[in-house]
């Protein structure tokens, strides 16, 4: 019914959308409800709109709403990304455990590159380097 114009208000009463106190919108949101008294899950106001229950907007063209939150999720160093669903995807970390990668030669090991700003190089057999610049470079050396 677009218009209660030459209508009988005992005979479309039912349908009215109305506030629950009859009253006109306000600053403070009102339920709104049928002309029998039924709640909807709709509230509203003269500055604002609430929802209780689920709004499905299947379908529908949302515009106005800010970008904000994660928009994508980018694997670094020894980090993998299986989006296989998008919704929810699983990130991975792989390689040395806390921070410890392979050295340039067998048996040695040292700090990830990304953990320092002057990255440790381990250049000799069974040598470990750790830290800030670290450089292990003779055999069964740890710095």
């Amino acid at each position: 019914m677009a218009t209660l114009f030459d209508q009988q208000i005992d005979q479309t009463y039912q349908g009215l959308i109305k506030t629950t106190d009859n009253g006109v919108l306000g600053a403070v949101e009102k339920e709104i409800t049928d002309g029998l008294g039924n709640t909807s899950t709709l509230k509203l106001g003269t500055t604002s709109a609430s929802f209780t229950g689920d709004l499905d907007l299947t379908g529908a063209t949302v515009t106005g709403i800010p970008a904000s939150g994660v928009q994508s999720v980018v694997a670094g160093t020894n980090i993998t990304i299986d989006d296989t669903d998008p919704a929810n995807p699983i990130v991975n970390a792989t390689g040395g455990g806390a921070g410890l990668v392979n050295g340039t030669v067998a048996d040695s090991i040292k700090s990830a590159d990304s953990l320092t700003t002057i990255p440790s190089t381990s250049t000799a057999t069974n040598a470990i380097a750790i830290g800030n610049g670290a450089d292990a470079t003779q055999t069964k050396n740890i710095v």
